[in-house]
């Protein structure tokens, strides 16, 4: 970093080192050299960060001798490079982690989906209407007898791990909500969900979530990576998640109109500790430092099997404002999500009420405080009935039309799975043969196979979501490559990765819209 970052850089790229990047900042004179990279302002970190398709894992700053450049400068930079790297690892493991069960989800949901209404069907049927959304902070201890007195004046939504804690409580929330892909059918054993009006759903839930007693089931979209299953006309029934299901819940307030919009439970942070409301699900969990490393610890044998061993996992702790002064120990990736909260109150300024009634953990900037005993005070009683509102809305000709275009989408796509798998095939047959006896025949066949299947397979998106991470960790092995032989080899692992995702997809799919 500094004044002849470039000439350092250019130095380190001849010896071999492939992820260098000169800082540059506006201000200080730089020349151009040879293949590298110079960043001048700061906006400029995340797209070299999110060009690397391996996740960066550490990050060295090295100031030149007459860099002119200032230790607050340069921790400034750092700052930023490492929560940009912090956020790519995260999207990188998401997608390795959930990719191929949001694509395997989506396909086995197709019948729920096409069956059932969406939260765009009831735009205006609660607007104006109060929202609570219940989270499973430690803080929700405070709020929960007060809660009791929410009756008629708010909509009460639970994520779906507070469930538990309401049931313990004697508390029905109205409706609770769920994002999950991997499957959390547990937390919703034995809650009362029956009494519940509505249970609402994402598109790649857990097939398992659609099988509960709860009244009715209502879809909506998480993120952009779902909409595939929808015709263009239907894609506006989006909750966006970005990254947990409480923004979810507060974008399906926000969706549905409602003001304003109050949260309880929702720490956002590990206060003495704790992580999630002790009488709950998973409510003996903790945060434990060993040899300076974080995780959590006491986690349920149902959370365990949840995440699949990354409950586990190290992550990064940091201190930040507290609710209630001073400061509270969270998460990087809890602190990710109270960033995202703070930039809804920014993009929603003047629209929508904004109330954090937690009374503990994080501070969210943007957020009114308030006690909940004191928000419900100014609620007026509206004798509001959550299930009577849904059941007025009849969504039958809306979801039957709807129903119709995604039958139709998903005999489309199964035709085009089975494409990929029959070309993904011939490829295979193909290259074994070039492997055996190169010839140029047979590679000119070859090259026309390879051509139709690239045609067949592009923008599926399904089959984009469950091979992405595995196709990375194949194009980055094209350095292995040495000779024609090891060129068809790395190819013929790419086609049968490819054709053997597309086989479980239709594996998934509802028999009657696959030929």
């Amino acid at each position: 970093m500094g004044l002849g970052a470039e000439q350092t850089v250019a130095q380190h790229l001849n010896n071999g080192l492939h992820r260098v990047v000169a800082i540059i900042p506006e201000g200080t004179a730089h020349t151009q050299a040879p293949n590298v990279t110079v960043l001048r302002a700061q906006a400029e970190i995340k797209s070299f960060i999110w060009s690397n398709n391996t996740p960066i894992q550490r990050i060295s700053l090295r100031m030149t001798p007459d860099s002119g450049i200032t230790q607050d400068i340069a921790k400034a930079w750092l700052k930023i490079f490492a929560e940009i790297a912090e956020a790519h690892r995260s999207f990188h493991a998401t997608m390795s982690n959930l990719g191929p069960l949001w694509a395997l989800n989506g396909m086995n949901n197709v019948r729920a989906v096409a069956q059932n209404p969406m939260i765009g069907d009831y735009k205006h049927t609660f607007a104006g209407v109060p929202m609570i959304v219940v989270g499973a902070g430690p803080s929700l201890a405070r709020n929960l007898d007060v809660l009791k007195h929410a009756q008629g004046r708010a909509i009460v939504l639970g994520i779906h791990r507070t469930l538990q804690s309401l049931h313990r409580a004697n508390i029905t929330a109205d409706i609770t909500i769920a994002v999950e892909p991997r499957n959390v059918r547990h937390q919703y054993e034995n809650v009362g969900l029956e009494k519940l009006a509505a249970s609402i759903l994402a598109t790649t839930v857990h097939p398992n979530l659609h099988t509960t007693q709860a009244k009715r089931v209502i879809h909506y979209t998480s993120q952009g990576r779902e909409e595939w299953l929808l015709a263009p006309q239907d894609r506006h029934h989006a909750a966006l998640s970005l990254g947990t299901v409480s923004h979810a819940a507060v974008s399906l307030g926000r969706a549905w109109g409602c003001d304003p919009i109050i949260l309880i439970g929702h720490d956002l942070a590990f206060p003495g500790g704790a992580v999630y409301h002790a009488d709950g699900a998973d409510g003996a969990t903790t945060v434990v430092q060993a040899q300076g490393q974080w995780r959590m610890t006491a986690t349920s044998a149902e959370r365990k099997a949840t995440l699949a061993g990354s409950g586990t996992e190290n992550f990064d702790m940091m201190d930040i404002e507290a609710y209630n002064g001073g400061t509270v120990m969270t998460s990087t990736s809890f602190n990710n999500f109270r960033l995202t909260l703070e930039k809804m109150a920014v993009d929603w300024a003047g629209d929508v009420k904004l109330i954090n009634a937690t009374e503990g953990g994080a501070k969210i900037k943007g957020w009114r405080q308030a006690p909940l005993r004191e928000v419900l005070a100014s609620l007026a009683d509206i004798d509001l009935n959550v299930d009577a509102r849904l059941a007025a809305q009849n969504t039958n000709l809306i979801q039957a039309e709807r129903g119709a275009r995604i039958n139709a989408r998903m005999q489309t796509l199964c035709a085009q799975l089975q494409d990929v798998v029959s070309l993904s095939q011939r490829c295979l047959r193909q290259i074994d043969q070039c492997i055996r006896k190169p010839n140029p025949k047979a590679m000119a066949k070859l090259e026309k196979t390879e051509a139709a299947f690239k045609a067949a397979s592009k923008g599926i998106a399904p089959l984009t979501l469950a091979t992405q991470t595995d196709l990375t960790l194949i194009i980055n092995r094209t350095q292995e490559v040495s000779d024609l032989k090891s060129a068809l080899s790395l190819s013929r692992s790419l086609y049968a990765l490819i054709g053997d995702a597309a086989k479980r997809l239709l594996g998934a799919a509802p028999p009657e819209c696959v030929r």
